[in-house]
């Protein structure tokens, strides 16, 4: 099968920013990860990431997946931890406060969570996501994936 501009794509190879054109490089996830996050009433445990420094990361929807940490993975077990979490970008607050994750990231039945307005995350900045477990009989770990699609800078841009 080949595939031309009939198909007509969704996805734009190119996008115009700041005056410059940038370059589709693209899909990409970047994933925050906790083993065994346990119940802590008082600091959230924090997790970071930092976009590439030679790309630029539109990010467009976010995910989780949670297991019981003393307990097996099964098809049928969809675990919803009782953890809460907050976003910061280079150590500003996303959101206001803590809320749930499925507030944040959608459920595993739902798929990934959309954002209400794509958000462009530029090369090199750290993300820190703050997570609180507030189930004192489970620990739990826990994925946090951002979805998106990383953009090249032009040379010298």
């Amino acid at each position: 099968m080949q595939i031309g501009p009939q198909d007509n794509w969704s996805l734009h190879p190119q996008v115009n920013r700041g005056g410059y054109v940038v370059d589709l490089t693209g899909p990409y996830d970047y994933t925050a990860s906790w083993a065994g996050l346990v119940h802590a009433a008082g600091q959230p445990t924090p997790q970071t990431f930092q976009i590439q420094n030679d790309t630029d990361f539109l990010w467009l929807a976010t995910s989780y997946f949670a297991t019981e940490a003393d307990a097996g993975f099964t098809r049928s077990g969809i675990v919803v931890p009782l953890v809460m979490v907050q976003l910061l970008i280079a150590q500003e607050p996303f959101e206001d406060a803590e809320h749930p994750i499925t507030g944040f990231a959608g459920s595993p039945e739902e798929g990934p969570r959309k954002l209400p307005t794509p958000f462009w995350l530029p090369g090199g900045v750290t993300v820190k996501i703050n997570a609180r477990n507030f189930d004192a009989a489970n620990n739990y770990n826990l994925w946090v994936t951002f979805h998106g699609v990383k953009y090249t800078r032009p040379a010298g841009g």
